[in-house]
């Protein structure tokens, strides 16, 4: 039962977390939102898609050491994803505070391809976590 009650926690904040990551790749890749939708954007980031992230290790690490899977190939390397999936929100954040703080800063022409990297890391993430290769 705890498994299950993990696994639905873990599903609900990896779903907040990857649609925030889609806005934030939005709103920062292409630097032209208003300051004040940027710092609407920035509160619901601190308030609600960085918790998400640091839910989503917890449950998954939880459920990790739950059922024994660490050691496993297929969860090193989903491990992998999701740590690059981590440092692009930890990017985007920044990125998103520097458009906030000036009005002068660009972000970077890379970030308006963040939501495609998103997308492709995550969809491999979850494949690695249904098919659960590499035995």
């Amino acid at each position: 039962m705890l498994y299950t009650v993990l696994k639905l926690l873990h599903v609900l904040a990896i779903t907040v977390w990857i649609l925030g990551l889609l806005w934030l790749s939005s709103s920062t890749g292409f630097s032209a939102a208003a300051p004040a939708g940027l710092r609407r954007l920035a509160r619901w980031n601190h308030r609600l898609v960085l918790p998400a992230m640091a839910l989503t290790w917890c449950f998954g690490l939880a459920m990790g050491g739950m059922v024994g899977w660490f050691g496993q190939l297929w969860l090193d390397v989903k491990m992998g994803l999701v740590a690059l999936l981590t440092l692009l929100q930890l990017w985007q954040t920044r990125v998103l505070s520097r458009l906030i703080a000036d009005a002068d800063y660009r972000a970077p022409g890379w970030m308006g391809l963040s939501g495609a990297a998103v997308f492709l890391l995550t969809a491999l993430a979850v494949t690695l976590a249904v098919a659960k290769p590499f035995f």
